[in-house]
């Protein structure tokens, strides 16, 4: 809701659109994580918002990384107790 608020472009499902550099449709907004959607597609897992970060940091300091889905950490772990 905020982002539509804000009048950034939002999937029909949730997620804020974002381009291979994880920029929002305002250049000076970015989206990372769950709230990103990258190529239309929102994930809920914990490795591609790191990716993600590390994408936003990249550029913020004047790199030239990007990203696509095929560069993803899909896997997860379970991790339990005893």
């Amino acid at each position: 809701a905020l982002a539509r608020a804000a009048g950034l472009a939002t999937g029909e499902r949730g997620g804020v659109f974002v381009d291979d550099r994880c920029r929002t449709s305002d250049e000076h907004v970015w989206a990372i994580g769950e709230v990103a959607a990258l190529q239309g597609r929102t994930y809920g897992l914990v490795a591609p918002g790191y990716a993600m970060a590390e994408v936003v940091a990249d550029r913020l300091l004047g790199g030239r990384a990007t990203m696509t889905p095929a560069e993803l950490d899909m896997s997860t772990r379970l991790k339990m107790l005893g």
